[in-house]
């Protein structure tokens, strides 16, 4: 109690458990006594006006039973009416200064990140517009080998951002429950757990849209967003450590996929913590595989896994394993001579494909099944 004197709550709790420790016998009480029990519930008295009453009773029971030991009854400091309730207007006055502070803090982190918010679809907006005054150069044109171009990316991230926001201010007008901060206490030694434990106590979607209040258990600091940045960015660094049993490399450098035999429970909350990072706009980092993306928005069927057009397929797959990658992208323009000569088969590529020798014709099948494979079905 003495180490946390200005907490009220603490000392509450503290008064309570003395409370129920001098119903006990005498031996309890002369201990509660000789620990300077009596002090602390007297600074706890006088400190707190809601601990009056424990501290009342507490004294009495103490004082009552001891007997020989009892000390003698400290005489209750004289304060005149007019500085008794002076003692308690400054009191009241600077619990409403620290109120008013914490929601003028807040206010600020709102605006702030709304400016952020403002400023980045500014400056895509302005990457958008000028890339479409200047005509761009002839091998920055798109084709269905190459689904995103810088063009076509700037337009999505802007389109994306744009209906964030909008969904935001939506969910946020439909459900005021949105609107609180979620507060995620975070011990940075079990940083992983921490977060997966927060993220399943979320009962509703739209929860995920709250904006984040974060604290490191024994660190200092007020989260203005760059505490919640800090445990975003954390995460997935930690997240993808083999201790967790969740993600591993097809490659040495390479990018991050789930493993065949993570925890599917845990993999899911990961998900949606991944989610909560696209919202917010934190970047995950060169860790996690581009496919994650791909595949949680459902797009890695027709978008990803096109037999007619394997090139982004292998892309996909020079992220997790480039020297793979680029083997089999060495196939693409071989000739059936050549790669009758490879003697490779299709099933190389993924043992449901039938034991038949490449050739122009199937090669690009083959090489799709095997991105396939090494990204989706081995995971």
């Amino acid at each position: 109690m003495g180490g946390h004197a200005a907490d009220e709550e603490v000392q509450r709790a503290g008064c309570g458990a003395l409370q129920n420790m001098a119903a006990g016998s005498d031996a309890c009480k002369r201990a509660i006594v000789g620990a300077g029990g009596l002090a602390a519930l007297v600074a706890a008295g006088t400190a707190h006006p809601t601990c009056h009453a424990s501290v009342s009773l507490t004294v009495r029971r103490l004082l009552g039973d001891l007997g020989a030991f009892a000390p003698a009854a400290p005489a209750p400091p004289s304060i005149p009416p007019p500085a008794a309730e002076l003692a308690e207007a400054e009191r009241a006055r600077r619990r409403a200064e620290q109120r008013a502070q914490q929601e003028q803090e807040q206010r600020e982190e709102a605006e702030r990140r709304a400016q952020a918010s403002h400023q980045r679809a500014q400056g895509l907006q302005q990457q958008l517009t000028a890339g479409a005054v200047a005509p761009p150069p002839a091998k920055r044109a798109l084709s269905a080998d190459s689904p995103s171009g810088p063009l076509e990316l700037n337009a999505k991230l802007l389109a994306l951002r744009q209906y964030i926001e909008e969904r935001r201010e939506a969910i946020k007008r439909e459900r005021p429950s949105a609107k609180a901060h979620w507060t995620l206490p975070v011990v940075r030694s079990r940083l992983v757990s921490n977060v997966l434990e927060n993220v399943s106590k979320l009962q509703y979607p739209w929860l995920i849209w709250r904006n984040t209040v974060v604290t490191f258990v024994d660190e200092p600091g007020v989260d203005q967003g760059g505490l919640t940045a800090d445990l975003h960015s954390s995460f997935w660094r930690e997240v993808l450590k083999p201790e967790h049993g969740l993600f591993e490399q097809l490659a040495e450098g390479g990018a991050y996929l789930p493993r065949a035999n993570a925890d599917k429970e845990r993999l899911s909350l990961v998900g949606r913590f991944l989610l909560k990072s696209v919202l917010d706009d934190h970047p995950t980092g060169p860790g996690p595989s581009t496919f994650l993306l791909e595949f949680l928005s459902g797009a890695h069927e027709t978008r990803a896994f096109r037999d007619s057009h394997p090139t982004y397929a292998l892309q996909l797959l020079a992220n997790a394993d480039p020297v793979c990658a680029q083997s089999w992208s060495n196939l693409l323009p071989l000739s059936d001579e050549e790669l009758e000569a490879t003697t490779l088969a299709l099933d190389a590529f993924d043992d449901a494909l039938p034991d038949e020798p490449l050739s122009r014709t199937n090669v690009s099948c083959a090489v799709v099944a095997g991105c396939r494979r090494q990204l989706l079905t081995d995971r």
